[in-house]
């Protein structure tokens, strides 16, 4: 599948995601500093400067959409089933308890 745009690795090959076992596909840009790509119209990822293997990005987006490093996320989403796990075994204590 082709698609209008500087760079793309063809759809459903994204060398990270078979390295991780993922299979969501991924579209790669390739992009210059200060350019820019727009997701769903309201969300704007910006090239600001390129040092080395640093790349310093921006990004515009409504206060509703959350914008995290995926690290960030992946800790949230580690402590909040933890909690929730957390939270299963004390209900299950509780009805333990109450019999």
């Amino acid at each position: 599948m082709r698609r209008n745009c500087r760079s793309l690795i063809p759809w459903g090959t994204n060398p990270r995601n078979e390295l991780e076992g993922e299979s969501n596909p991924m579209l790669v840009l390739s992009r210059k500093p200060k350019e820019s790509i727009v997701i769903n119209g309201n969300v704007t990822v910006s090239v600001l400067r390129v040092d080395n293997e640093n790349v310093r990005i921006g990004i515009e987006a409504p206060i509703e959409v959350p914008v995290m490093r995926q690290e960030i996320y992946n800790e949230i989403s580690q402590n909040n089933q933890a909690a929730a796990g957390s939270a299963e075994a004390k209900m299950k204590i509780k009805q333990l308890v109450k019999n």
